[in-house]
């Protein structure tokens, strides 16, 4: 499974200008929502959702890569982002700054796909070289092009 299947290039964004968690859950559910019109009637739902998941057990990892996902009624078919901040999001409570965010949504009815997903993601982030080429790619074509290649590499 490539991630590109879930990814496009406009669910790819550079620049997120919030620097608290749930501002920046709110401003890639926002994004994601205007790619996305099967998400815009279910925003608040959402971004809820996934503030919540962090409370429970935050999502961040050490990596300064965090992991936002839930499943959701609502959807046919799983939804990928990946956002960057270039300043960094102060997203759980050790004050750790996270830099890139994978947010995965989910059919409810798919758990095993979501599951996946998560996996792949993780194994993926686990790379410091891979973290770093995402942060230094210049656009969104440059991301989507190092994932596409990724994603065959598995």
């Amino acid at each position: 499974m490539n991630l590109t299947q879930f990814l496009t290039k406009d669910l790819i964004f550079l620049n997120l200008q919030s620097t608290g968690r749930d501002d920046t859950i709110e401003e890639i559910i926002t994004r994601m929502a205007e790619v996305r019109p099967e998400l815009s009637k279910h925003q608040t739902i959402l971004i809820r959702k996934l503030i919540q998941r962090e409370e429970i057990e935050t999502t961040a990892l050490d990596t300064g890569v965090a992991i936002p996902h839930c499943r959701f009624e609502e959807i046919e078919q799983p939804v990928v982002s990946i956002a960057r901040s270039n300043v960094g999001v102060r997203f759980n409570e050790t004050g750790q700054l996270v830099y890139l965010f994978f947010t995965i949504i989910s059919p409810r009815k798919q758990p095993a796909m979501h599951l996946r997903i998560l996996a792949q993601v993780a194994h993926l982030v686990k790379n410091k070289n891979h973290v770093n080429h995402l942060m230094k790619a210049r656009n969104e074509d440059e991301i989507y092009s190092l994932m596409q290649s990724w994603g065959s590499e598995q």
